[in-house]
């Protein structure tokens, strides 16, 4: 069992056993759920470049684009005012 105390501006540390459990990491956000009996559920929210790699690669369907392509088109929507 890990335990930490609440500072008097309302921070805690989180014990380094629980974040090498949940592969937190410096600048990682995490979600604080309250169930129904005020059991507290610590969520983490990480999102890291491994994690969403290839995530849109079916809409591409065989396609490719060049880097000075992709620097047109965001150069286009900035003219555009989209971006």
């Amino acid at each position: 069992m890990s335990i930490a105390a609440i500072t008097s501006k309302g921070q805690i540390t989180i014990p380094k056993d629980v974040r090498d459990r949940l592969g937190l990491r410096k600048g990682d956000r995490i979600e604080f759920k309250i169930a129904k009996n005020n059991t507290a559920i610590l969520v983490p929210r990480t999102t890291r470049t491994d994690d969403v790699f290839g995530m849109l690669s079916h809409y591409a369907k065989g396609k490719t684009i060049s880097v000075e392509d992709m620097h047109r088109g965001i150069a286009e929507g900035f003219r555009r005012g989209k971006l």
